[in-house]
Formats: structure tokens, C-alpha cells, sequence
């Protein structure tokens, strides 16, 4: 009897370990993991799911940084064309595009896009989408998560890799990298490996006021290795991305962070949504540039019905702001505005969302650059509103 509580005792605490760490998965990337109680394939959609994601980073759940990165390298090597081989080019299709996780527009010339692909890279179009060319040949990943330019200088733009999702075809990164000419080259001057940022960035943010303040969001399995972290989060750098610390305001532990938003006019202000699977998620203000951090609640859902939630401020008022929330069921839990900067907040579209689904997956929101009241909200589909959400 004792030695079957001390069995189900240890079962229990490996199911703990493995769904909030990056524990061992258990059997590897063969046909074990696939096998059924009957010794039949299973049908269990979760279980093929991990056995897909342990082909690259089995016995854990998530791929080392550092492995991916010196492979990639390896790869490079030993594969080079010889001098003179043929070289590829695409053929298409050409209108057909990829998972899209993000987009930047050249302030200075809106005609020039760049574009991140869920699997794909960057790519840039400089006749306003018309075509494309991509930019991205020989980094450690594909897998890209976030971009954002350089307040004064687009030609600098910062690329963060890894999707941020955990779904079976979503995949890690290997931290960040920037370019210096509009994404004709490109370094990874911050590594997971050594930075110990999340491998799966979602968003950068960079401060307008002072481009060397830059905050990042992003989620992770947990514990990688001693050098990587593995926990998702908000991290900062004050010089530029050279060093960065994990925001532990919300929590030591593990969280996540899905969107970060600097205040264009007032310094200091800064908005961020996370998600903490208790009464710390939701929406934070920080009045200080960061030093200090207020839970935003008047008017918004209770924190632990908060899911993936998307900010998008005003350019032309940044005292409107716009918050896209997803439900637990990856439905739209609600729509928000708030017209003093976050104080207060107004469910504006929570019937108009009906069974609009994968919330907590593709979840993105932005408001017009002159106008605070036309707003387009994107989930499956795309939904827009003109009057501020009435209609």
C-alpha cells in the first residue's frame, strides 16, 4: 500500500514538474511517445503534438539556445555550395504568405514595410506591399516574433525570434538580433544563451524618449539551463540591449508578458498586459519609466479571467487607449477603451467578437495615426470601427 501513494506521490510531482517546467518529457522522439495503450498510434492530438516538438529538443521541452545557434553553424559549414554551384531562386507561388506574427512601417517612408514570419523570417517591401524581397538567409532560426524600429533612425531595427506561442508548429528562438541597414545584414548582439531573455519573444518596445530603454515581452516553458533561464516576462535594458534584467514586479516565478507600450508625448508612462494565471494579470501602469508599477483594474475584467491581451494607443491622443482580451476559451472576452490614460475603462465590443475564436494565437489591435476613433481589431478575422466602438 505504501510503496503504491509513494508511485502515484512521484507521478503526481512529474506531471507538476513537466507542465510548468522544462522538465524531461519523459520517452524520447520515437514510437514510443506515439503508442497507445494498445500498442496502437495514438489518437490523442496532445500527445502527437509532444512528440513533434521532442524531435529538436527532447529529453526537455524547449531546444537549448546555444545548441540551435552552434548547429545552425555547423550546418552552414558543412553544407556550403562549392564555388561556382548553381544557386536557387524562388519560383513561387507568390501570393500566398505565411503565419504573419508582426509588422513595422518606416516612419519616414510608409512605402517601406518589413515584415516577420511565424516560420519565415523578415521580409521588406518598399512599394507598400505591392512585393517583397526577403532579408533573412543565414540566422541560427526562422521563427520570428516581434520587430520594432528605432524611433530616429529606421534604418536600426531590432528583430525578436521565437514565436510566442506554444502550440505544436509555433517554435523557440535564439534571443535577439538587430541590423544597422535596414536589414541588408544582420547580428544577434543579445542571446538567449547568455542574456538569459525568453526564446520566444512577442513583443519589443522601444522608448521614444530614449531609444537605449528597450523592454521586451515573452513566454517560455521555464528552467533551459543554468546559463538560460527559460521563464517569460519582461525584460529590460537601459543601454541599448547590451544587458537586460527580468522585471520580477509581477512575479519571480514564471509569467508572461504579450504587450508593452510606450507613451509617445509623456515620459515615463508605460503600459504592459500579462499574463500571471492569477490576480496579477491584466493591464500595468508604470507613471516612473519603470521603477514602480500600479494594477489597472477599474472597469476590466477580474484578473483571473484575463488571457492573452493586446494594448494599442492613439497616436494623435495617447490618453485613448484600446485593450483586445482573450478569453480562457480563446474567445474575445472584451474590447476596452479608456479615454484618461488608463484610469478608468469602458467595455466597447465584447457582443460584436461572437464566436470569434484562437484569441490567446492571434491577437492584435491598432488605432489609426490620426484618428483616435478608428480602430481595426484582428483575431481569425479582421473587424474595424470608425465611431470609437459604437458599431
Amino acid at each position: 500500500m505504501a510503496k503504491r501513494t509513494k508511485k502515484a506521490t512521484t507521478k503526481t510531482r512529474r506531471q507538476k514538474s513537466a507542465a510548468n517546467t522544462n522538465a524531461p518529457l519523459g520517452p524520447g522522439p520515437g514510437k514510443r511517445a506515439l503508442r497507445g495503450k494498445l500498442g496502437r498510434i495514438s489518437r490523442n492530438h496532445k500527445r502527437r503534438s509532444v512528440w513533434f516538438q521532442a524531435r529538436a529538443a527532447w529529453p526537455l521541452r524547449e531546444a537549448r539556445v546555444g545548441k540551435l545557434v552552434s548547429e545552425r553553424a555547423r550546418v552552414e559549414k558543412e553544407f556550403a555550395p562549392a564555388p561556382g554551384t548553381t544557386q536557387w531562386e524562388s519560383v513561387g507561388p507568390t501570393n500566398v504568405g505565411g503565419r504573419i506574427t508582426c509588422l513595422v512601417c518606416d516612419p519616414a517612408n510608409p512605402d517601406s514595410i518589413w515584415a516577420g514570419a511565424a516560420g519565415g523570417g523578415v521580409w521588406q517591401s518598399t512599394d507598400a506591399g505591392r512585393t517583397w524581397k526577403g532579408l533573412w538567409h543565414s540566422q541560427a532560426v526562422l521563427n520570428v516574433g516581434a520587430l520594432a524600429i528605432h524611433p530616429t533612425n529606421s534604418k536600426i531595427i531590432y528583430c525578436g525570434t521565437g514565436e510566442a506561442n506554444l502550440s505544436a508548429d509555433s517554435y523557440a528562438g535564439v534571443g535577439l538580433y538587430r541590423t544597422t541597414n535596414g536589414g541588408k545584414s544582420w547580428r544577434l548582439f543579445a542571446s538567449g544563451a547568455k542574456t538569459a531573455i525568453p526564446s520566444r519573444i512577442g513583443v519589443i518596445a522601444i522608448d521614444p524618449h530614449d531609444p537605449s530603454h528597450i523592454r521586451i515581452g515573452g513566454i517560455g516553458f521555464g528552467k533551459v539551463s543554468p546559463q538560460e533561464s527559460g521563464l517569460g516576462g519582461m525584460y529590460t535594458s537601459r543601454d541599448a540591449g547590451k544587458t537586460w534584467t527580468r522585471e520580477a514586479f509581477i512575479s519571480a516565478q514564471n509569467y508572461w508578458c504579450h504587450s508593452i507600450v510606450f507613451d509617445r508625448v509623456q515620459p515615463q508612462r508605460i503600459f504592459a498586459t500579462v499574463t500571471a494565471q492569477g490576480v496579477s494579470s491584466g493591464v500595468w501602469r508604470s507613471l516612473d519609466g519603470g521603477a514602480t508599477w500600479t494594477h489597472l483594474t477599474n472597469g476590466l475584467p477580474a484578473p483571473a479571467k484575463f488571457n492573452r491581451a493586446t494594448l494599442a494607443m492613439a497616436p494623435s491622443d495617447p490618453n485613448v487607449i484600446y485593450l483586445q482580451v482573450a478569453a480562457s476559451d480563446e474567445n474575445v472576452l472584451g474590447i476596452f477603451r479608456t479615454s484618461d490614460g488608463g484610469n478608468t475603462w469602458q467595455n466597447i465590443g465584447g457582443s460584436h467578437f461572437t464566436g470569434e475564436g484562437q484569441m490567446t494565437y492571434g491577437n492584435s489591435i491598432v488605432v489609426h495615426p490620426t484618428d483616435p476613433n478608428h480602430v481595426i481589431c484582428g483575431g481569425v478575422d479582421l473587424h474595424r470601427t470608425t465611431n470609437g466602438g459604437n458599431t
